[in-house]
């Protein structure tokens, strides 16, 4: 008995090129969440920057002797050492009163320039005999 081999085709409704078809869907997708992901995580940084800054601010203000110009000034420049390019249009508030000293940060990140807001208030400290 003779071995007969027939060709066979391969059933209709097979898989192929379904890969490529899936990488085209799937691409630009995967793309768009590592993009959303890098914004958000430069927002963050962003944030935390400013967060840092109006702290540090309201530290030194708050403080017996404490000055809002020199609060602005010590914003600022940590606000520029931190973040550096990633927060843009950065506006540094700082009201003294007797009571209360309060630090305000508004500013925009970089890439899709999302807001970012901080305001911070503590007690103003005062001599008491």
């Amino acid at each position: 008995m003779a071995a007969t081999h027939r060709r066979t085709r391969p059933p209709r409704g097979t898989d192929r090129g379904a890969a490529s078809v899936e990488f085209a869907i799937a691409a630009p997708l995967i793309m768009l969440i590592i993009s959303a992901l890098t914004q958000g995580v430069l927002w963050g940084i962003g944030y935390l920057a400013a967060e840092s800054a109006a702290a540090h601010a309201l530290r030194g203000t708050r403080a017996f002797g404490g000055n809002p110009a020199t609060g602005e000034a010590q914003a600022r420049e940590l606000l520029a050492q931190l973040a550096g390019p990633l927060v843009r249009d950065a506006r540094v508030t700082v009201r003294r009163s007797p009571a209360t000293t309060t630090v305000t940060i508004r500013a925009t990140s970089t890439g899709l320039s999302l807001p970012i807001e901080i305001t911070m208030t503590a007690p103003t400290e005062r001599y008491m005999p």
